[in-house]
């Protein structure tokens, strides 16, 4: 019994001896080298979806929304009222890190914003300027990004 107590506590070191340094390493490469192309645009994709998930059968209350640290990401969330609808948002990214800068869910709905609006919403938070200059062409109104072209092909955040 006190051997098998042993061998259990020898296991235990072992593995801990182990297994912390893989964690460490795993924690350090994962800050020092973060997640570029396809995987952090999918990590932007998902904070959209799932904004727009947990908002699409909300009343439209107000004509703008900001979510700050959307989904407990590093992410900015700006929602607009869908057009010709009564509930549902469409979403931005305020602060997006991979190209295209400017992605919208649902990419398919038009929204309404007025320059005052924008205006309200650069004194709320950080717009990345490419997702600005979406908004104000032209600022009363944007038409679906499905149609709309994105001039952002040189990066985000800058």
């Amino acid at each position: 019994m006190v051997l098998r107590k042993v061998a259990i506590g020898v296991g235990l070191i072992v593995g801990a001896v182990v297994l912390v340094p893989v964690v460490l390493a795993s924690i350090t490469f994962d800050t020092m080298f973060p997640p570029e192309g396809e995987l952090a645009e999918k990590s932007e994709w998902s904070v959209l979806q799932g904004m727009e998930s947990a908002h699409r059968q909300a009343a439209q209350s107000a004509p703008a929304l900001v979510v700050k640290h959307a989904l407990n990401s590093e992410f900015t969330a700006i929602g607009f009222p869908a057009r010709g609808r009564d509930k549902g948002y469409v979403w931005l990214l305020a602060n997006p890190t991979t190209k295209p800068c400017v992605k919208q869910m649902p990419h398919d709905l038009d929204f309404d914003v007025t320059a005052d609006v924008l205006g309200w919403l650069k004194g709320q938070t950080n717009i990345d300027p490419r997702v600005a200059a979406y908004l104000e062409k032209p600022a009363t109104h944007v038409t679906a990004l499905a149609s709309a072209p994105i001039h952002d092909r040189e990066g985000c955040r800058g």
